[in-house]
């Protein structure tokens, strides 16, 4: 109809990268029939959306990033000619006014958890491979162990949700570890928890519900793939620990439940990262310049990294 668009592109991963992982991530727990359909799925990334994905992103003006972790993905994957750029970025959470985050009530399935008293650990994700929930609930098994109270909420939908919780019940949690699946919003949950948990075995890029913890300002544990190490660091902004590696992770945990003056001093940490690097003002000025620069002119031209923004 003779209107001139400019196409964006915004990449977080390749669709090889991360259904690859969602298939590397299944286990014994998670059934067969599960375990053939990322097999295939995985087949099919290869053979066909591998080329409409890097079709797409070659013809884009620009194919914005925020890390240099999908830089590398994609530059691999699709050759160095693509228009990278790479800024910050932000939750949808951080457009939230202070002061109205989402209540404080806790939520029914934290507030049923015993011992009533223990800290909180939250997980926040969906309930697919890749994001390592059978190991949380495998490391948490570990701390029940050591003799170390806590109460936990791995709040999420997805197709492996019900695996999950029969993995829980085989390991006796009742009681102790809520699974509600989707909930119309987290702030509650964050509200009321005192350890965040990612037990990721890959993201590609960063997390958002690690952004919306850092926001809320809770100590974070996550592990060290992709982008993460890239916003977090070790011991000082967050716990990181070795991806699939279930000794560290509960190693990690038994840390922050057992040491209250550490959660505090990670949960302010927490905070001054997201306000300095997360924040929605930024991410809306950082977008702003990208738009400003790819509508000035019709001409396809490159656009000069914004690297130094982030």
């Amino acid at each position: 109809h003779g209107v001139h668009a400019v196409p964006v592109a915004s990449a977080y991963a390749t669709r090889a990268y991360e259904i690859g992982i969602m298939k590397d991530g299944m286990s014994p727990y998670q059934g067969v029939a599960d375990r053939l359909r990322w097999r295939a799925w995985a087949r099919w990334v290869r053979s066909v959306d591998n080329a409409i994905e890097g079709w797409g992103y070659a013809r884009s003006r620009v194919v914005l990033v925020n890390y240099q972790s999908v830089e590398r993905l994609l530059v691999r994957a699709y050759g160095p000619e693509l228009n990278l750029c790479r800024i910050p970025y932000c939750a949808p959470d951080a457009f939230r006014l202070e002061g109205h985050s989402g209540g404080s009530e806790v939520p029914a399935a934290a507030a049923a958890l015993k011992p009533a008293a223990a800290p909180l650990v939250l997980a926040v994700s969906r309930q697919d491979p890749r994001k390592g929930l059978d190991l949380l609930l495998l490391a948490l098994a570990r701390v029940r162990a050591a003799g170390i109270p806590f109460r936990a909420c791995l709040v999420g939908t997805g197709r492996l949700l019900e695996a999950q919780r029969r993995l829980a019940a085989q390991l006796g949690f009742e009681g102790q570890i809520a699974q509600p699946g989707e909930v119309p919003d987290v702030a509650p949950y964050l509200s009321c928890a005192d350890v965040f948990v990612l037990p990721s075995l890959g993201e590609a890029s960063g997390s958002v519900s690690v952004l919306e913890a850092l926001r809320a300002g809770k100590a974070v544990i996550a592990s060290a793939c992709d982008g993460l190490p890239e916003d977090l660091r070790d011991g000082q902004d967050a716990l990181l620990v070795a991806p699939g590696d279930v000794s560290e992770l509960a190693g990690a945990l038994g840390r922050l439940l057992t040491d209250p003056a550490l959660r505090d001093r990670l949960a302010s940490s927490a905070r001054r990262v997201h306000e300095r690097r997360f924040s929605a003002e930024r991410f809306v000025a950082a977008l702003a310049d990208v738009y400003d620069e790819v509508c000035a002119s019709t001409a396809p031209r490159r656009l000069a990294r914004t690297a130094s923004a982030t």
